[in-house]
């Protein structure tokens, strides 16, 4: 028996029990319950053939991931690495030195007054950037058009490698049917030879 709970976080730990809970993650969007525990209570998590946390899952209506402790720190470490490089992409792509046009003096003044990278620009109106960086309405103006020039150029670079990538994509598709049909002709071949050989061995 199981004991129940509205929190579908303590039925899981409930679920799984008398299994220590490392620690549990939560991902919403794709309807996940990630659970750690020691690697020596993994079986004794899951229960007899898995029976344990399919009931939770067909309970909770959440699909439930049982991860030995070290197997979870491999994947959290791999995690850290992807959060990094995301960091290490938004950085390289929403520097304010990327902006043409864009001097010293200026940046240091966007920096000053709240507007460190190119987002955040994107998303001020005229009245707050003039009215942080203390300048005319022109200096605004023309600093947000240089971020917005900058963005567009940039969206369609990454709309052409969407669209390079979609066509390479279909053309190894097609490769791969290509090969598949060759493979089933030259099968069929191969059978209808075997077959043909048969027939002239009963007439001789």
């Amino acid at each position: 028996m199981i004991e129940w709970s509205p929190d579908s976080i303590k039925f899981v730990c409930n679920a799984i029990s008398p299994a220590e809970v490392v620690l549990t993650n939560v991902f919403e969007d794709e309807e996940t319950i990630e659970i750690v525990v020691p690697d020596d209570q993994l079986s004794l998590a899951i229960g007899k053939k898995g029976q344990n946390v399919r009931l939770a899952a067909k309970l909770t209506e959440w699909r439930l991931d049982v991860l030995k402790e070290s197997e979870y720190a491999e994947i959290r470490k791999e995690r850290m690495q992807d959060q990094e490089q995301e960091l290490k992409d938004f950085y390289e792509m929403y520097n304010l030195e990327n902006l043409s046009g864009m001097t010293d003096e200026l940046q240091n003044s966007l920096i000053e007054a709240g507007y460190d990278d190119i987002e955040k620009l994107y998303n001020a109106s005229f009245h707050e950037l003039k009215q942080a960086m203390e300048c005319g309405e022109d200096q605004a103006v023309s600093v947000i058009n240089m971020a917005l020039d900058y963005l567009a150029s940039k969206f369609d670079e990454l709309e052409e490698e969407e669209e390079e990538l979609e066509e390479e994509t279909e053309a190894a598709e097609e490769a791969d049917e290509v090969i598949e049909t060759v493979q089933e002709t030259a099968e069929i071949t191969v059978e209808e030879a075997e077959i043909q050989a048969e027939k002239d061995k009963d007439t001789e």
